[in-house]
């Protein structure tokens, strides 16, 4: 069966087979399969039941997993999950109508129903006869613990949506395959009227979870926010399958694989779970759906079984709460830590990454413009930005990113390839709003006259800036008669200017009269928090009394047994750039046989070193652990192409969905930020893209993964994923004094105002507004938008105290909020809209009178 699936394979994603042809194929195919399910059910059903032990009963979930990113785009033109998949192993399971748990994303249910509404006739109707239980939730399946808070929550708002246009019905458990899985989940959960969860991860090459001997427990987030929900137990490890994948470190959870469901094997999981205190014991499974995994070959005689009960995640836990209160169920909360992701990071030098986060920024400056805009007489933009949301939460499937060098044969081109393009076609959207937003702002206020070439200057934050902003155009600013300070940077100029909270400002662009004097290096930075010195080719760079940098920052990798760093043939550093705004230094050279460059650039007013590396591999270069390494070689990260980061020895913060946690774990991953407080003073590293670290604390060093060059990855399809061409990656270091100094820096870092220069010139609107300004420090701001004619904010308190929201704004009336849920319905049982709890996320809906649009 295993040869002739992979033969078929072949022969359907040949490019020489017609489309007339595989079609027919594909059909004969589907039809053959689904007779022999059949033919093997029927079977099934002359067989003597099992007999297992008498007393209480083991609950299994039957359960499948996938959809059609990755299966469908396994063939040129023609969809392999839709036609071929769905029809045989779907409708094999449709007919059995056993209990049957579902974990299929929003994005399939969507495309189904615009492309192929008739094959959902019949899962509506199971769903409705409770047969089908759907599970997960998200718009694209990812791998959340990589995501910010509030991607987190766009996955579950749009793939909630599209799943209940779809059937009618609400998702209302959550359960996934991987290990898609966050410390605040629960907070996020209960906001969209989740009832339960199943936090297992059943294929764990690429993470797990901790372990708690209950059947069902109230699982707590770091917030409070708690949900019944059923733990991996302490006899549930992942030695099983581990050949099905060679080389990595975990494999299947035990009884979450057909080959697991033997009357031997359940007997020995009953009597584990009895003597660990976890009986009535739920083993899940969810397979992939398709052969040879699906459907599930003894689920009908199991189901005939004394002792067995197939069940979805629901009935279980509903069966084992029974009538006692919630406050029965142990309560267990999990350290951030405990949810390790064990992912390829560097894989094809993380450029997926790097692609969502500049889709991301870009939809969230455009949003927040468009918002900006709406609340003053302009056009509600949501539904014009939900088609680039949508490709952005694709681009996060977790299948473009662990199976990144497969090849797409409907694309022509690696999933990763593909979710790259999907991002830049998000982002390529995102800026067409934004274009749209600000110049319908420009001219707000009353008319100021003809200016020479109007500027409009975006600050997305909630809080005043005195920030620099990149125009893409060169020349001298002007507000009034005064200049702005402003230097040269690429084809534009970067210039500092104040801008008001959540709003614009309007400036005059004119010919510069002469070039600025360029200034000298060496000195103080940061506004005296940082000073660098250049001598013969040596660059330093210090952080008060204490070295930060020598020579930029190293790099390093290690290949066959040998460790290459860059500073073995050390370059000589030169400035490349200077003026009154910032000094950029570049060095040169080799990483045995990569050839890099290195710019780090310090600000006058900022303090914040960016520094960039680009990695040139040539035609192919290898570097980092290889297959031949042994088990679980993905997971040496320290040996891939990493940045050597000085941050010193003290307490280790990382950023994860609306979450700082202090991290205890050698290797970890973050969503952007991580930081050291220490002694000697406190310092966060900001990326952009990469997220997996390596930090040795009696060293104070972290290392952050670039890239990873292997000779073969597990996923890929045949082809040769070894790293080629140029590479480029961006990270900064910000010295900071208070934790919300970092949480800004790292915002402004991601999301930096932005500037448009106006195409036509006409009269534009006087000074500078603002929408909305929000206190204290520690209150972020996470989304503004507009929605069916509404206004949104939705705010997160990034601390461990509880905080009561400011808002302070001349356009709309402050303390007329109404607190709704994350579906954006009313919120009844919210006493104080404007009281967070610690890591409390809210969303608010303006509600007062109409906003005044002067």
């Amino acid at each position: 069966m295993a040869s002739a699936w992979r033969l078929l394979l072949g022969v359907l994603g040949s490019p020489r087979l017609p489309a007339a042809c595989r079609r027919a194929v594909v059909r004969s195919a589907a039809a053959a399969l689904a007779r022999r399910l059949a033919q093997n059910d029927a079977r099934a059903a002359l067989a003597a039941p099992y007999q297992l032990a008498a007393g209480t009963p083991i609950y299994l979930l039957d359960g499948f997993h996938g959809g059609i990113p990755f299966w469908d785009w396994l063939l040129p033109q023609e969809g392999l999950w839709a036609s071929f998949l769905w029809p045989a192993v779907g409708g094999a399971l449709l007919r059995r109508g056993l209990p049957v748990t579902l974990e299929l994303d929003g994005y399939t249910f969507e495309a189904l129903a615009e492309r192929s509404p008739g094959t959902l006739v019949g899962l509506r109707e199971a769903v409705a006869r409770g047969c089908v239980e759907l599970v997960n939730g998200t718009y694209a399946q990812p791998f959340l613990d990589t995501l910010s808070g509030e991607m987190v929550v766009r996955q579950l708002w749009y793939g909630l949506r599209a799943i209940e246009q779809a059937f009618g019905a609400r998702v209302t458990a959550y359960a996934s395959q991987e290990p898609c899985f966050c410390a605040q989940l629960p907070q996020i959960l209960r906001s969209f009227g989740y009832r339960w969860a199943l936090v297992r991860t059943h294929w764990a090459a690429f993470g797990c979870e901790p372990a708690f001997d209950a059947p069902l427990v109230r699982w707590r987030g770091p917030d409070g926010s708690e949900l019944p929900a059923v733990p991996r137990h302490s006899w549930q490890g992942y030695e099983s399958r581990k050949e099905a994948q060679p080389g990595v470190v975990r494999g299947t959870l035990s009884g979450a694989h057909a080959s697991h469901w033997s009357a031997a094997d359940l007997a020995g999981y009953h009597e584990a779970a009895a003597q660990q205190g976890t009986a009535p014991a739920l083993l899940s499974k969810l397979e992939d759906l398709a052969p040879l995994d699906a459907p599930t070959p003894q689920a009908p005689i199991l189901a005939r079984t004394e002792g067995v009960r197939l069940s979805s995640l629901a009935s279980y836990c509903e069966a084992v709460l029974g009538d006692r209160p919630l406050e029965s169920l142990p309560s267990w909360q999990p350290a951030p830590d405990g949810f390790c992701l064990t992912l390829p990071w560097g894989l094809e030098g993380d450029r997926l990454l790097a692609a969502r986060e500049a889709a991301e920024a870009a939809l969230q400056l455009a949003e927040r413009a468009a918002a900006v805009a709406f609340a003053l007489g302009g056009t509600d933009a949501g539904a014009e930005l939900e088609p680039a949301w949508k490709k952005l939460l694709l681009g996060q499937h977790h299948d473009l990113q662990v199976c990144g060098p497969w090849r797409s044969a409907a694309h022509g081109k690696s999933m990763s390839a593909v979710g790259c393009d999907l991002c830049g076609e998000a982002a390529a959207g995102a800026h067409g709003v934004l274009r749209r937003a600000l110049a319908f702002l420009l001219r707000q206020g009353e008319p100021a006259g003809l200016l020479r070439q109007p500027v409009v200057v975006f600050n997305p934050h909630p809080r005043p800036l005195r920030a620099l902003v990149h125009v893409p155009e060169r020349g001298a600013l002007y507000t009034g008669g005064t200049p702005l300070p402003a230097q040269p940077d690429g084809e534009g100029m970067l210039v500092l200017c104040e801008l008001p909270a959540l709003g614009w400002r309007i400036l005059d662009l004119r010919p510069a009269s002469a070039a600025a004097e360029p200034g000298p290096a060496d000195g103080l930075y940061g506004e005296g928090r940082l000073s660098a010195a250049c001598s013969e080719g040596r660059l330093t760079i210090w952080m008060g009394d204490r070295l930060l940098l020598h020579d930029g920052l190293a790099l390093s990798y290690a290949l066959g047994g040998t460790r290459f760093f860059s500073r073995a043939e050390p370059g000589a550093w030169e400035v490349v750039g200077t003026g009154p705004l910032f000094t950029r230094w570049r060095a040169r050279g080799s990483l045995g046989e990569i050839r890099f460059s290195q710019e780090l650039t310090l600000y006058r007013h900022l303090p914040r070193i960016d520094i960039e590396t680009v990695l040139d591999f040539g035609d192919g270069a290898l570097a980092g652990p290889q297959p031949e390494d042994g088990e679980g070689y993905y997971t040496r990260d320290e040996e891939k192409v990493c940045v050597l980061l000085p941050l010193g020895r003290g307490t280790l913060l990382r950023s994860l969905p609306f979450l700082i946690a202090e991290a205890r774990a050698r290797r970890f991953a973050m969503t952007g930020l991580a930081a050291v407080e220490g002694e000697d003073g406190s310092l966060a590293l900001l990326t952009p893209g990469s997220r997996g670290c390596v930090y040795d604390p009696d060293q104070g060093l972290l290392q952050l993964v670039l890239a990873w060059s292997p000779r073969r990855w597990i996923y890929d399809g045949g082809g040769r994923p070894v790293l080629h061409g140029r590479h480029t990656f961006r990270c900064a270091l910000l010295p900071y004094e208070q934790r919300e100094e970092a949480l800004a820096g790292a915002e402004l870092y991601r999301l930096p105002p932005v500037a448009i220069v106006a195409e036509e010139r006409g009269p534009v609107g006087a000074g500078e507004r603002s929408l909305l300004e929000i206190g204290p420090a520690m209150i972020r701001l996470s989304a503004l938008f507009a929605h069916d004619g509404a206004l949104y904010l939705r705010l997160w308190n990034a601390s461990t105290a509880v905080a009561n929201v400011e808002l302070r704004s001349a356009i709309v009336t402050p303390g007329r909020w109404l607190p709704v849920d994350l579906w954006l319905r009313a919120e009844a049982s919210c006493s104080d809209p404007f009281t967070l709890s610690p890591w409390g996320v809210r969303t608010l809906r303006y509600a007062g009178p109409e906003i005044r649009r002067t």
